[in-house]
């Protein structure tokens, strides 16, 4: 029997927000927002598309109206088009609880809304399949997260691509997972054509594993082991890549190639701001980068602002990407000296994995995602609670 329900996952992300969906071809396809959103008016930009018929990706100019049981207010501007919009907020460089948090639920929502109308769907059934970090999902009664989402919302886009098209969530039920412990699921398993299948890896992590999760907010340790999840041991760390962005960030910010523009933007009052969130600075600098050594090719990372183009910028990016390896490495290493000495594999997930692959990719004992994989490593999380669903379903 057909499952009617709508297969999504997604990881609620302190950088970005992960969404990951089963297309028309019963494949999985993801896409990210940015973790940020503002309050916004009534009204869009009266002039939106107006100008030179821009065709808009389906995460830009995101403005958007939710009716929610779980939200206080109704308008929102959402992921980069919240960048500098009065009463923007962001995570915090820290990881911060998830579970109560307004900013996760607006960027959760729209993102199962795009991920809607992406299949072309107005009205759609589905049941949530989220998670929490590891020692909040202890600390919280899971089923307290899911009253957020159980529930019809009603999703209208004001602005973008799917600007005049509401989409109506009816969330019947659902599962909040354990960051990092769901994930083996996404290295293990893919759908395709609506089946599930393994991947070529699925043999090399075994039955008892260690696996870490590498997020923006924390760092996720879990243990496999022969009684499956040690809860005792598995444990999530605030150690993630935001600080090291923000650390980025500021010291490019201080090159004397952008005094110019610094002197010219607070001549007039104000003051200047070279990226207006952490997955700009991503997008622009960090990715086009990884992607020059994941092909082989000598580290290269450069950012351009106003009048100064294509600055080098390549040892500063390396060294804060030297010190979040070491720290993370560090804690790799100790938990599985520790807490898991006897464990057949150590599989490592995560936007982390990326974000240093110039130093992961030289490390010994640990699996990371095989090559096809590799880029989708930031949306493991929310593939695998995407397959926990389809298994779910299809139980």
């Amino acid at each position: 029997m057909a499952v009617k329900k709508f297969i999504t996952g997604i990881d609620p992300g302190n950088t970005s927000t992960k969404v990951s969906y089963m297309n028309e071809e019963g494949n999985i396809e993801s896409f990210a927002i940015s973790t940020v959103c503002a309050p916004a008016s009534e009204k869009s930009d009266p002039f939106s598309g107006n100008t030179q018929q821009k065709e808009y990706g389906d995460t830009e100019r995101l403005q958007v109206r939710i009716h929610s049981k779980s939200l206080n207010s109704t308008y929102y501007f959402v992921g980069d088009w919240a960048r500098n919009k009065e009463g923007m907020i962001q995570p915090d460089a820290e990881s911060s609880d998830k579970h109560k948090s307004e900013l996760h639920t607006v960027t959760t929502l729209t993102g199962l809304a795009i991920a809607a109308l992406k299949t072309e769907k107005t009205e759609t059934d589905l049941d949530y399949s989220g998670g929490l970090p590891i020692e909040e999902h202890k600390r919280i009664d899971p089923a307290h997260v899911l009253e957020r989402y159980v529930g019809t919302h009603t999703i209208s886009f004001m602005d973008g691509k799917f600007a005049g098209k509401t989409v109506t969530l009816n969330i019947q039920d659902g599962q909040i997972h354990v960051e990092g412990v769901t994930s083996s699921l996404g290295l293990k398993y893919d759908i395709r054509k609506s089946k599930l299948v393994a991947r070529p890896r699925a043999n090399e992590i075994g039955e008892e594993y260690a696996l870490g999760d590498l997020g923006a907010g924390t760092t996720d340790l879990a243990l496999y082991d022969v009684d499956g999840l040690n809860g005792y041991v598995s444990t999530n760390l605030n150690l993630g890549t935001n600080k090291y962005i923000d650390d980025m960030v500021k010291e490019i910010f201080e090159l004397k190639e952008f005094d110019s523009v610094k002197e010219l933007i607070r001549n007039n009052g104000k003051d200047p701001v070279m990226y207006r969130s952490r997955e700009e600075f991503l997008n622009d600098v960090i990715i086009p980068g990884v992607d020059i050594i994941i092909k082989g090719d000598k580290p290269y990372f450069k950012v351009s602002w106003q009048r100064a183009k294509n600055i080098d910028v390549t040892d500063i990016v390396l060294k804060h990407m030297k010190n979040y390896f070491d720290a993370v490495y560090n804690k790799l290493e100790l938990f599985w000296a520790e807490k898991a000495p006897k464990i057949e594999s150590f599989p490592l997930v995560g936007g982390g994995i990326l974000f240093a692959y110039n130093f992961f990719k030289d490390t010994k004992g640990y699996i990371l995602p095989e090559a096809e994989l590799l880029k989708e490593s930031p949306y493991i999380t929310s593939r695998s609670y995407l397959i926990a669903n389809y298994i779910k379903q299809h139980s």
